[in-house]
């Protein structure tokens, strides 16, 4: 009789043991697949905000003022990205003036890098990138030789999608 309760404490134990290491096991592949998941959409978002930076900048140089209001509205209608604005080297919005200096655009402007933060809106995880516009010499057709950056731009695109 001693030798059943024995055998079932051990086997009690086993199983335990068994159920909390499966257990822990199970949701640190979560977490793990998790990150993995959202390090590679945050990946795919810097690829998708240089393109677009990119696809900009080359507008510009065609002087295609037109051009960039009409592909910024497509891809926000195509849902590309949540928000994207172009700033001078002042930190005030292009189309808007009025509405204030954004001091993440400043930044990126004084520093010439690209700043980035991850922020929750409305239920979705956004990656916030504020690209500045490098003063190359093509672009002096156009502008003057001094300010080393013309201004930013800052895209909001989703890392959950």
């Amino acid at each position: 009789m001693w030798k059943n309760k024995l055998i079932y404490k051990v086997l009690a134990i086993i199983a335990v043991t068994l159920c909390a290491g499966f257990s822990v096991m199970g949701i640190l592949s979560l977490w793990m697949q998790y990150r993995a998941t959202m390090e590679l959409q945050t990946h795919n978002s810097r690829n998708t905000a240089a393109i677009i930076a990119k696809s900009i900048a080359d507008a510009m140089m065609k002087g295609e003022v037109k051009e960039i209001e009409s592909y910024i509205r497509e891809i926000k209608e195509k849902r590309f990205v949540k928000e994207l604005k172009i700033f001078g080297p002042d930190g005030k919005e292009s189309k808007n003036p009025g509405a204030g200096i954004n001091q993440t655009i400043v930044q990126a402007v004084s520093t010439g890098i690209i700043q980035e933060a991850t922020q929750k809106r409305d239920g979705e995880n956004l990656l916030i990138t504020a690209i500045p516009l490098a003063n190359e010499a093509r672009c002096r057709g156009c502008h003057a030789a001094a300010p080393k950056f013309l201004g930013a731009i800052l895209l909001d695109t989703s890392i959950d999608r």
